[in-house]
C-alpha cells in the first residue's frame, strides 16, 4: 500500500509541476461590461474574439464579460472604465453626448448599409476624427473598434398597414432615429435597449424603430405583430470594442499586436452575424405569425425625406452645441462611407473579403 501511495502522490506532484510549467508567468483576467444581453450579437462575436485572443496569447490574457448590465446601464459605461470598475464596455456616444459630442455627432449621421458603414466607421474614427478619440482619451479610453447594426425597420405591437396607423404610436428611437418617429407622425420615446422588452409590454411603447433580429436577440418576437418591409438604415459609431488607457499601456506589446491583428476579424464577424440575424428574423416572424408589411407612399415619402435632411439637421444642431468642424467630420465621413460601399459591392459582400478589406484598409495600420 506504501508503494502505491508513493506513486500516486509522485504522480500529482508530477502533474502540479507540469501544470506551473504551461501556466503563464504573467496571467492577467480582463474584464467587459455591457447592458446587452449575453445572447446578442455583439456578445456572440466578441465571445469568439475573446477565446481567439486567450488562446494566441497562450493564456496570459484571458476575458470575463458582464452583460445584462449587472456592472450598470448604457449610461453608466464611459464611466464605469474611466473609474476602473471594468477594463473594457459597450460605449455609446448617443447615451453621453455631453460627454462624447463628436462621437455622438459622427453616429447620428443616417447610413444605410450594415457592412459600408463598419468600414466607414472605424476608418473614420480611429484615423480622421482626432477629436473623437481625444474625447474618449480625456476620459481614460482607447477605442479599439467601431460596429454598425443590422438594418433597422419600425415595428409594432399592433397591426401597421399604412401611415396613418402611425400617427401618434409611442416609438422607442435612438439618436436621429427620433425625427423619423417625427416624419411619420409617431412620438419618439427614448429608452435604452434594455428597457425596450419591459416598456412594450406595459405599454409604455407601442413600437421600436430597430433591426428584425431583435426579434431574438431582445425576445420581442412574442410582443411584435407586424414589421414595415422596408430597411430604414443602419445605428453605428459604436467603441464597442475599447479599453481602459492605462490597462492597454500595461499590457505586452506582444500581447497588444495579437488583440489588433484579431479587430477586422471580430468586426467582420460581427457584421456577418448582424445580417444573418435579421435573414432569421423572417423565419421567427413566420413562426409567431408576425406580419412583414409593404410600406405605403406616404411612409416611403416620410422616410425619403428623413434620409435626405437628416445629416444637415445634425450638422445644424452641432454648430449650435458648438462642436468644432462638424461640417468637416460630416464630409469626411461621406468620403469614407462612399469608399466603403464600393469596396463591400466589389466584394459582393462577402464576409472573409470584407474582413482583408478591413485589415488591409484600417486595422493594419494601427501599432501597439
Amino acid at each position: 500500500m506504501a508503494t502505491i501511495f508513493r506513486g500516486t502522490a509522485a504522480f500529482a506532484v508530477g502533474l502540479f509541476v507540469i501544470a506551473l510549467i504551461a501556466a503563464p508567468a504573467h496571467a492577467r483576467k480582463l474584464t467587459y461590461s455591457s447592458f446587452l444581453s449575453a445572447n446578442h450579437p455583439v456578445h456572440q462575436a466578441l465571445d469568439k474574439f475573446f477565446a481567439r485572443i486567450t488562446k494566441e496569447t497562450n493564456g496570459s490574457l484571458t476575458f470575463e464579460t458582464f452583460p445584462g448590465g449587472s456592472m450598470g446601464g448604457g449610461k453608466a459605461a464611459l464611466n464605469i472604465v474611466r473609474d476602473g470598475l471594468v477594463d473594457s464596455a459597450f460605449i455609446n456616444p448617443g447615451y453621453m453626448p455631453s460627454n462624447l459630442p463628436m462621437g455622438a455627432v459622427i453616429g447620428a449621421m443616417f447610413a444605410p448599409d450594415t457592412m459600408a458603414t463598419a468600414g466607414a466607421a472605424n476608418e473614420m474614427e480611429l484615423f480622421h476624427c482626432p477629436g473623437c478619440a481625444a474625447e474618449l482619451k480625456k476620459n481614460g479610453v482607447k477605442p479599439l473598434a467601431y460596429y454598425a447594426t443590422a438594418t433597422y425597420s419600425l415595428m409594432c405591437v399592433k397591426p401597421i398597414k399604412t401611415t396613418d396607423d402611425v400617427k401618434g404610436l409611442k416609438v422607442r428611437t435612438a439618436g436621429g432615429y427620433n425625427f423619423l418617429a417625427l416624419k411619420l407622425g409617431a412620438v419618439p420615446v427614448n429608452l435604452t435597449a434594455s428597457e425596450i422588452y419591459e416598456g412594450l409590454q406595459r405599454g409604455q411603447l407601442d413600437c421600436v424603430l430597430g433591426a428584425p433580429g431583435w426579434l431574438q436577440s431582445y425576445n420581442l418576437a412574442d410582443l411584435i405583430k407586424s414589421i414595415v418591409d422596408m430597411p430604414m438604415g443602419v445605428y453605428h459609431g459604436i467603441p464597442f470594442f475599447n479599453m481602459k488607457q492605462s490597462v492597454w499601456d500595461e499590457l505586452k506589446p506582444s500581447e497588444r499586436q495579437i488583440i489588433i491583428k484579431n479587430l477586422a476579424k471580430l468586426v467582420a464577424e460581427l457584421s456577418e452575424i448582424y445580417i444573418a440575424e435579421n435573414e432569421y428574423a423572417r423565419k421567427i416572424a413566420e413562426e409567431k405569425k408576425i406580419a412583414f408589411v409593404k410600406p405605403d407612399e406616404k411612409m416611403v415619402a416620410a422616410f425619403t425625406a428623413y434620409a435626405t435632411e437628416e445629416n444637415a439637421r445634425i450638422l445644424e444642431k452641432a454648430k449650435k452645441d458648438g462642436v468644432k468642424d462638424a461640417d468637416k467630420m460630416m464630409a469626411r465621413f461621406k468620403e469614407s462611407l462612399v469608399k466603403w460601399e464600393k469596396i463591400v459591392g466589389d466584394i459582393k459582400g462577402d464576409p472573409a473579403k470584407f474582413e482583408a478589406a478591413l485589415e488591409k484598409e484600417i486595422f493594419s495600420k494601427l501599432k501597439p
